[in-house]
């Protein structure tokens, strides 16, 4: 391919709305939560969201674990099982995910609550928003604009030559790529951060119903089955968008389950100030 073939300006549209999704979506959600939550919306279970998930997910699971795993014998033949390794990578997945949600939950001081379930979903999931899909989008933003603006020669200037091939094989990817490559990035994440909202608010609900380790275990296994879903698609090589409309029609069953438990948090306060009330209503009835 001809070193002077740019980045479509299409690609680089949606390499923008991509960032504005996985930086933009959870800022204007933790914006439009604490709205309209007020003063009940808090940070604290935002931030021990965001927290969490990098300590358990990346730092554990994937920093230390997976690499540990690797020397093993029989991690290598679960790695050539694609069906098996996948079913590995979705269980572990929720086994690290959800106990983490039920971890901070424990030790949480913050009431058990709809509304705090809620600010950690947003952290989590906007977390994994930004580290997982955001960063890698800056990266492909900065060198799209680099090669369209001729600049790419200087960045490459100041590379060592053993990795030259690499920056090479980076920059044959973002000329040549559809630009729909660059959209489903964005696309995902959107149904993401859903889903993972409805996880924790699955874990929430067990600590709210007395029933924690029950929901503990629902989150867990609903987790690693929705990651099945979609890792089971990509090895049928299923076309990448049908793979997104499965994830999008999961996603909206989690919006669902969102918006039913806020219903649910809704009467119960509802119900809670009519028994505060209730004597002293009873009281100057006629």
């Amino acid at each position: 391919m001809s070193s002077t073939a740019q980045v479509s300006t299409l690609s680089i549209l949606f390499m923008c709305f991509t960032l504005l999704v996985c930086f933009g979506g959870p800022v204007a959600l933790i914006i439009w939560a604490k709205v309209k939550y007020k003063k009940a919306f808090s940070f604290v279970p935002l931030v021990l969201g965001a927290v969490a998930f990098v300590l358990f997910q990346i730092v554990i699971r994937i920093s230390i674990l997976l690499p540990y795993l690797q020397s093993a014998a029989w991690f290598q033949g679960i790695v050539t099982q694609p069906w098996l390794y996948a079913a590995f990578l979705c269980l572990t997945a929720g086994l690290f995910e959800e106990p983490a949600r039920f971890l901070v939950y424990s030790v949480m001081r913050k009431p058990r609550q709809y509304v705090n379930g809620l600010s950690y979903g947003i952290g989590h999931g906007g977390i994994e928003a930004m580290l997982i899909v955001g960063i890698t989008f800056i990266n492909n933003l900065v060198f799209s604009l680099a090669i369209n603006s001729g600049s790419w020669g200087a960045i490459t200037a100041m590379v060592p030559p053993e990795y030259m091939g690499q920056y090479e094989a980076v920059r044959q990817a973002l000329v040549s790529a559809s630009p729909d490559t660059w959209l489903i990035g964005g696309v995902e994440r959107m149904s993401t951060l859903a889903i993972q909202i409805a996880f924790s608010l699955i874990v929430m609900r067990g600590f709210i119903t007395g029933r924690k380790w029950l929901y503990l275990g629902i989150a867990t296994l609903v987790h690693a089955l929705v990651n099945f879903v979609a890792v089971g698609m990509q090895i049928l090589k299923v076309n990448m968008w049908l793979i997104e409309a499965a994830v999008f029609v999961m996603a909206v069953l989690a919006v669902w389950y969102i918006v039913r438990q806020a219903r649910d948090w809704r009467r119960s306060l509802a119900a809670n100030e009519g028994a505060l009330n209730g004597p002293e209503g009873q009281a100057n009835t006629p």
